[in-house]
């Protein structure tokens, strides 16, 4: 399942379609209170690993949930964090900088 969703989103970024990927409303504030920009966010993306695949309830439904680790541009570590929407829909729930409590959760 992990290369299938690797592959998944690679595929929607190398395509460029938009709107496959939305960013949370807050991720943009986040990206600027921590630095990166969305090349860093897609370089993780991109290059990153899947570390984990839960299922978690929001807004009263069960939605995907994918934990990516990577770098970004720089070659920081990062940690991007996604949920499911539908098929080839994505929302980034959050990207911050991989602290093992992130991780582990």
């Amino acid at each position: 399942m992990k290369k299938e969703l690797k592959n998944e989103i690679v595929n929607i970024l190398k395509r460029k379609v938009n709107g496959c990927i939305k960013l949370g409303i807050h991720v943009p504030n986040r990206c600027n209170q921590r630095g990166y920009t969305k090349s860093d966010l897609v370089y993780c993306l991109m290059k990153g690993e899947i570390i984990k695949i839960s299922s978690e309830a929001f807004k009263g439904k069960n939605v995907l949930t994918i934990k990516i680790l990577g770098v970004d541009t720089d070659n920081n570590p990062l940690l991007v964090v996604l949920g499911k929407e539908g098929i080839h829909q994505f929302k980034c729930i959050t990207i911050t900088p991989p602290i093992k409590e992130k991780l582990m959760a």
